[in-house]
């Protein structure tokens, strides 16, 4: 009976796996590098400490990321892509279409350290999400206006919002130009007013108006929409278009 059992769960087990290889109307899969597909209905990304990570499938098949080129769970769909010297780079696919649109989380840190008398300060991090377009095999490049305004001189609709963004970013950067030079203006004209009090001797110093001008300036550019956010939507409109 024991023996009956045990082969009962293995064969079991083997038609599971069968099952989790070919069947293409699960709702996740992944794709080795060598190009055998996985369907399944249950897949996690496991990341143990000091370990590699890996796709766990079906709660007991383990597939190493670095010989998966690409899958898709319930956090999304990721793709590696090649960074010639740097090795690879996992993206999650945020948009579809003839110009595909990826993102990808940077963490960054001050650092933290010892500071004077043996003060330390604890490092603090920052999470930021990064959009990158990207087209046929190539490797994905961050949203910027110049190529992908190459991609759209045929497709009218979505150069026009491509073009409004631009604008956007030419503004923002004016902006943050004049509001440096009249700081700059202002506080040089503010070291050349300093004045000796008549009543007690010291330095009297009066803050020139352009430093104020110049600070306000400089704070515009923080309430005009980023012009990333136009460049997003015009690859939307660019593949709805297509």
């Amino acid at each position: 009976m024991k023996n009956i059992l045990i082969a009962f769960a293995l064969i079991l087990t083997f038609c599971q796996a069968g099952l989790a290889q070919s069947d293409p109307d699960a709702r996740y899969f992944l794709q080795m590098t060598n190009g055998k597909m996985v369907y399944t209905n249950r897949m996690t990304l496991e990341e143990p400490f000091l370990r590699g990570s890996y796709l766990l499938v079906n709660g007991s098949d383990k597939y190493k990321l670095s010989d998966v080129k690409w899958y898709r769970s319930s956090d999304g769909t990721f793709k590696k892509f090649s960074t010639g010297t740097f090795g690879s780079t996992w993206y999650k696919q945020e948009e579809e279409g003839g110009i595909n649109v990826y993102s990808r989380i940077v963490t960054s840190s001050n650092g933290g350290g010892y500071y004077g008398r043996g003060m330390y300060m604890t490092p603090t991090y920052t999470t930021t999400k990064i959009e990158y377009f990207q087209t046929g095999d190539n490797v994905p490049q961050r949203l910027a206006y110049r190529p992908l305004k190459s991609l759209m001189l045929d497709q009218p609709e979505g150069l026009e919002v491509l073009n409004q963004g631009h604008k956007k970013a030419v503004t923002r950067t004016a902006l943050y130009g004049a509001g440096a030079v009249m700081l700059l203006a202002g506080l040089v004209l503010t070291n050349n007013s300093r004045e000796v009090d008549p009543y007690t001797g010291g330095t009297r110093i009066r803050l020139s108006p352009l430093v104020y001008l110049g600070a306000v300036t400089c704070i515009v550019p923080v309430f005009i929409p980023s012009p990333t956010r136009y460049y997003r939507r015009a690859i939307t409109v660019f593949n709805v278009h297509q």
